[in-house]
């Protein structure tokens, strides 16, 4: 059983004015309870920034770090592939090899590109090329074996070679003419 005791109003109302006396100082209270969370919310940012800056200047160490090795890396490709190139390309009398190109971005690409003078070879000049080619293998491997040259009107003058040359010629003849070196033509079958 409940018992319940009625106040005087005066009782009452002192009450209710020490209530409503309380009322704001309690919403006083929870504002400042809200500012001292975003105070504690704000530490915690302020030392998540100071991480990340720190992180920052370590991934910024490390960045400077491996770009230093990439460009130590590129510029020791650069010389081993041009010593590569010197080496190779001195035994051929003709033909030269490219074997890295710059690309537009400064970055370099492997290849692997035959060059006359530095350019690409003409039809003619393919097929000097092409002798020189075979002629350092050839020595290399101690073989001589027969050499088709297809084209041979693209080319003023053919280079010699150990191997037998067997040149073909676009003509307006109607049969198949084989001329042996330093015969007349008139004479050939």
């Amino acid at each position: 059983m409940k018992t319940t005791c009625k106040l005087s109003p005066i009782t009452e109302g002192a009450i209710d004015e020490t209530k409503e006396k309380i009322a704001p100082l309690e919403a006083e209270i929870q504002e400042h309870n809200r500012t001292l969370a975003q105070i504690d919310t704000d530490k915690k940012a302020l030392v998540r920034i100071d991480d990340l800056k720190k992180e920052e200047r370590r991934l910024a160490a490390d960045l400077e770090k491996t770009e230093s090795e990439l460009f130590l890396t590129e510029r020791f490709v650069r010389i081993k592939v041009s010593m590569l190139d010197e080496k190779i390309n001195s035994r051929f009398q003709y033909a030269r090899f490219k074997m890295l190109d710059l690309q537009v971005n400064g970055e370099l690409s492997e290849c692997c590109e035959i060059v006359i003078d530095g350019k690409p070879p003409s039809n003619g000049q393919r097929i000097n090329a092409e002798i020189d080619i075979a002629n350092v293998l050839a020595e290399h491997h101690g073989m001589d074996v027969p050499m088709w040259l297809d084209n041979c009107e693209a080319v003023n003058t053919v280079l010699p070679s150990k191997s037998q040359q067997i040149k073909l010629y676009v003509t307006d003849d109607q049969t198949l003419r084989i001329e042996k070196e330093g015969e007349d033509a008139r004479k050939a079958a």
